[in-house]
């Protein structure tokens, strides 16, 4: 019998973001407060098992330039999943269509194709009667990549702590609900190896130490639920190698502080950039004036 299933791939954001060094494998370690936030993509997964002898998959898009081959991580997602079924002893034929309302941009640190690739996880072990637990789910999604697996959890745990290369979690406080945000990415994308060899070439990077105390400062920033405070705790690593490329970057930092945030920061490698606001119509006035400019702003708050 064929089953339609619908999946929300949550955009995270980094208040704060430190690489920690660089392992003999490659990895980058890292500190990281991640934070689900409302704006979102829009999975519709429609499986009928009963017309193919093997797993048939097709993809289609809201948005032209996004690649919908073998590349695509909701592909590499499906297959894995299928992997670990056949591993598991169970074969999956069938014919599986995604559609994908694209709302978060492309390559600009929102872990966009992280989020549809672990809501695709989530979506194919009910609608293939996996009965998978997250962790087994985060151990295939860490596979294909370090974000996955926060935002596998995001959905019950919007707020996590990240150690290691991203694959240490645990659950940290959120973002106050009283806090708007405005995310805008406008220009060329960043590419996630090159900003890691960026911070490699220019020896950036904070010890473990260090990056444990600013940690300690953030939380204690984010318990007291105040934007003025947590300004001075936010920290992204990335900043110091990508806002000087990405002079579009640098310049939505200063149009959202004119816009009236309390505080505007690089989201993960960028370059997408997050205006913090205590008042929501503050928000909605900066994303509009900003879409006026030709640049796509979208106003979201935190996941709860």
């Amino acid at each position: 019998m064929a089953k339609t299933h619908k999946e929300y791939a949550y955009a995270k954001i980094n208040p704060y973001l430190a690489v920690t060094g660089r392992r003999s494998d490659g990895y980058h370690t890292i500190l990281s407060h991640m934070q689900a936030v409302t704006l979102c993509d829009v999975l519709i997964f429609h499986w009928d098992p009963n017309t193919e002898k093997n797993l048939v998959f097709r993809l289609h898009c809201s948005d032209n330039t996004l690649a919908l081959d073998e590349s695509n991580l909701i592909c590499r997602a499906a297959r894995a999943m299928a992997e670990r079924l056949a591993a598991d002893g169970r074969s999956i034929a069938g014919h599986l269509t995604v559609q994908l309302e694209k709302n978060i941009p492309l390559a600009a640190g929102l872990a966009g194709g992280s989020a549809d690739a672990a809501a695709t996880l989530r979506a194919l072990n009910v609608l293939w009667d996996c009965r998978y637990a997250v962790d087994t789910l985060c151990e295939i999604g860490a596979a294909l990549g370090a974000d996955i697996p926060f935002c596998i959890k995001s959905t019950t745990a919007p707020a996590m702590t990240a150690r290691g290369i991203g694959e240490q979690l645990s659950n940290a406080k959120s973002l106050s609900r009283s806090c708007y945000l405005v995310i805008a990415c406008h220009g060329e994308g960043v590419s996630t190896p090159w900003a890691y060899r960026q911070l490699d070439e220019q020896r950036i990077a904070l010890t473990p130490e260090e990056a444990e105390q600013q940690y300690a400062a953030l939380e204690a920033a984010l318990a007291k639920e105040n934007l003025g405070t947590l300004a001075a705790c936010c920290y992204n690593c990335f900043e110091q190698v990508v806002l000087h490329e990405r002079p579009a970057a640098a310049a939505l930092i200063d149009a959202m502080k004119k816009g009236g945030a309390v505080f505007a920061r690089m989201s993960g490698s960028g370059p997408s950039v997050v205006g913090y606001f205590e008042n929501e119509a503050k928000a909605k006035d900066c994303a509009d004036t900003l879409r006026l400019q030709g640049i796509a702003a979208q106003v979201c708050q935190p996941l709860f």
